[in-house]
């Protein structure tokens, strides 16, 4: 997969869908929470593996934000914001999303988490999506933090371009054929304090294209197994 790295945040209202089981239903509408403290305490209740001063590895909800900001040097794949005088210059173009639209995010609640784990040292490394839940890791010190991004590093370092990681992720419904490729434009965007980019389902301009504001990405998928609902 390449450089398509977030899904449009517009989710399919559960009334409109024929047919939809508890299941779907649920997926599409997630929990909220209203501040860091609740969303910490949920946490600290999802605890799926915890090694005292190393890691504690919890399950994040479906519709909550790992990081709400941008992170230093980009995060463990690196910046995706190539060039910042040019989104300084489209400042006055790029639509904005409200801060509510960020909502709670893990690391809000990272330090009353730390006292809750009672891992004063408890950081994010790395996590999933917004709209993805599964097992993320939080280290309890500087060094084995390290050593999770070495390891992230090293599993896509072997990726042959164009694309820059692979996943497994578990769906709702199955794509159309067993494999094949996905063709899209992201476009920068404002996400809470940071710019990145947002996939967006619509056509853009000529003008988005040659300007780079929009950037078209791929994403090459295998359908591995699939089960009914």
């Amino acid at each position: 997969m390449n450089s398509v790295p977030k899904l449009s945040t517009r989710l399919p209202n559960p009334s409109t869908i024929k047919g939809a089981t508890p299941l779907i239903t649920k997926a599409l509408s997630p929990r909220k929470f209203s501040d860091p403290p609740k969303l910490a305490r949920y946490l600290g209740k999802k605890v799926l593996a915890h090694t005292p001063g190393r890691f504690v590895v919890i399950e994040k909800p479906f519709g909550i934000s790992c990081v709400g900001q941008l992170q230093q040097n980009g995060g463990v794949f690196g910046n995706s914001v190539h060039d910042e005088r040019k989104t300084e210059k489209w400042a006055g173009t790029i639509r904005a999303r409200p801060d509510e639209e960020v909502g709670v995010t893990i690391t809000d609640s990272l330090k009353l988490l730390r006292k809750i784990l009672n891992e004063p040292n408890l950081s994010f490394c790395t996590g999933l999506k917004r709209y993805l839940s599964g097992a993320i890791v939080l280290p309890c010190n500087e060094r084995d933090a390290n050593i999770l991004k070495d390891c992230i590093r090293r599993m896509s370092a072997d990726v042959e371009p164009p694309f820059m990681y692979n996943a497994l992720a578990i769906t709702l419904n199955a794509p159309p054929k067993p494999s094949g490729t996905i063709t899209g434009f992201s476009t920068f965007r404002n996400v809470g304090k940071h710019v990145e980019y947002i996939f967006e389902e619509r056509k853009v301009t000529k003008r988005a294209k040659t300007g780079k504001f929009a950037v078209e990405g791929h994403m090459s998928y295998r359908l591995l197994a699939t089960s009914p609902v």
